[in-house]
């Protein structure tokens, strides 16, 4: 499996809010999962105020590698099990920083995303 390096700008990056994260806002930030998407070459345009990685378009999930997150049917696309435990886990309120970083590179790295904080 290809591995994508993942970097996590904290100063951009939208974490621990009780009403969860958008993919990205119209101020730049993004959840984890937004700068994944990027880190797949997924537009930032096409991130804004999209809740889910299901929200993405096929054609931009297809060409790229962010269509791991996704499970797809024949009528349908949601967000992979594990990709609801990825929004879980950055959107948990009172984690410390430190543990959700840990925690959110484990669950992406088996997935194939190789990610680092700066």
């Amino acid at each position: 499996m290809k591995r994508i390096k993942v970097r996590i700008n904290r100063k951009r990056w939208l974490r621990g809010t009780p009403d969860g994260s958008v993919l990205r806002n119209e101020n730049g930030s993004m959840c984890c999962l937004g700068h994944v998407a990027r880190a797949c070459s997924i537009k930032a345009s096409t991130l804004v105020d999209r809740l889910t990685p299901s929200e993405v378009p096929d054609a931009e999930c297809k060409k790229s590698f962010f269509y791991r997150l996704i499970s797809r049917t024949l009528h349908d696309a949601d967000n992979s099990i594990a990709c609801y435990d990825i929004m879980d886990l950055n959107d948990e309120e009172g984690i410390a920083q430190d543990k959700r970083e840990k925690a959110l590179t484990k669950k992406l790295s088996k997935l194939g995303f190789d990610v680092s904080f700066f």
